[in-house]
């Protein structure tokens, strides 16, 4: 028996020893739980997306040593109150603030103005019993106050001031206080990484509301003509702006040009039309559906002469390196200019005499469209007027 008894002692101590642990968080419940405000905000970051802005307090003397993204979570639930929609973890215990976005997508199977039920609650799988008002707080939408819509310039501003308002009240109730907001009615560098990691890329949509932020680039502009080429409706009027219906560029008909496949416009913005949209005239109504877009003057120069296969080549190798196709027809004419002159040159050491019989292959080039002459005949005044002063100089040395 004893030899038994030994036996199930051992195999009771080898099978404690080969059990799986895991870790048991045990967290006291906080002294309560409170929404302390609650928005909504559409047109955000993109069209029709939803951000639920919600300002709670779970309420402990001393924070818990457990993070509180494992142990409570912002839940939208339908608004029957018991079917779940979205979760996300808390990021702080007592007073603060967090976030729930949806996508266009998510938020298409919400109704906009529907009492949803916000709750803030323990992880029920750590918390149970879930009690109202100690380890839970329970919040309905009100369609007359909680819900703050507009076209997203309005709701981005409106969430701006928003913010900062929230800020103020936030950093006041902290122990010790803490400013957020600056005297000018900006988020400072705390301000920012609270409201940041409550709103992950706030400083995208309302950078100014923020002391320093990181932008991109205003990208200028730069004036040309566009040539248009589509099935017309009507007249365009001289000097409207002819706006495109999915890309959003924007330029100027130019008078006295449209035929009756063409329309010139003189293009300013960053945005360019795009083949299959269809640009519309803002005095007259009329409007493009784009075929082709031709970007300059010296392109549609070319273009009858280059031909639709030597075309699009260029085109399409210009964009693979990051450039127009006129530029790769330049540097592809520059390159068979040196290849040619260099073959010439490697034949008879005369390099004056190379540069000038290799001459014909940019008047070749020109000819087919690779580069405009008028291109040309700038290179060639800029090297006649080098060769000029150098010339003088070395006379007069």
């Amino acid at each position: 028996m004893r030899r038994v008894g030994r036996l199930l002692g051992l195999g009771l101590a080898l099978l404690l020893v080969l059990m799986p642990t895991y870790a048991v968080l045990a967290i006291a419940n906080p002294t309560d739980t409170s929404i302390e405000a609650l928005k909504v905000f559409e047109n955000i970051f993109e069209d029709d997306d939803w951000l639920f802005f919600v300002r709670y307090d779970v309420n402990y003397s001393t924070d818990p040593d457990d993070p509180a993204d494992e142990t409570f979570v912002v839940s939208l639930y339908d608004t029957d109150g018991t079917t779940p929609l979205y979760q996300r973890a808390l990021n702080y215990y007592g007073h603060n603030i967090i976030s729930i976005y949806l996508t266009p997508a998510q938020g298409a199977s919400l109704t906009w103005g529907n009492e949803y039920v916000v709750k803030v609650m323990g992880n029920p799988s750590i918390f149970d019993p879930l009690t109202e008002g100690v380890n839970m707080a329970t919040r309905t939408l009100s369609p007359l106050a909680d819900y703050i819509d507009g076209d997203m310039d309005d709701s981005r501003e409106d969430l701006g001031v928003y913010c900062i308002r929230t800020a103020r009240t936030l950093g006041a109730s902290w122990d010790p206080v803490v400013d957020l907001v600056t005297s000018g009615d900006k988020l400072n560098s705390a301000g920012a990484i609270v409201f940041n990691a409550a709103i992950p890329g706030l400083y995208t949509a309302v950078p100014g509301s923020f002391e320093t932020a990181v932008l991109p680039p205003e990208l200028e502009g730069v004036e040309r003509t566009i040539i248009l080429t589509g099935t017309i409706s009507g007249d365009f009027t001289a000097g409207e702006a002819v706006v495109g219906g999915t890309s959003s560029a924007t330029g100027t008909f130019v008078g006295g040009t449209q035929t009756a496949t063409t329309v010139d416009i003189l293009h300013t913005t960053v945005a360019m039309y795009s083949v299959g949209e269809t640009a519309t005239g803002a005095v007259s109504g009329e409007t493009i559906v784009i075929s082709e877009v031709t970007i300059g003057k010296l392109e549609e120069a070319g273009r009858g002469r280059t031909g639709t296969r030597l075309r699009d080549a260029l085109d399409n190798f210009g964009a693979w390196v990051g450039i127009s196709g006129n530029a790769f027809g330049g540097i592809a004419l520059f390159l068979l200019f040196a290849i040619t002159a260099g073959s010439i040159f490697t034949a008879t050491g005369n390099v004056h005499g190379a540069i000038l019989v290799a001459i014909p292959v940019i008047l070749m080039g020109n000819f087919m469209g690779l580069m405009s002459f008028a291109i040309t005949w700038m290179l060639v005044i800029v090297v006649a007027l080098l060769f000029s002063v150098l010339f003088i100089m070395g006379r007069l040395a």
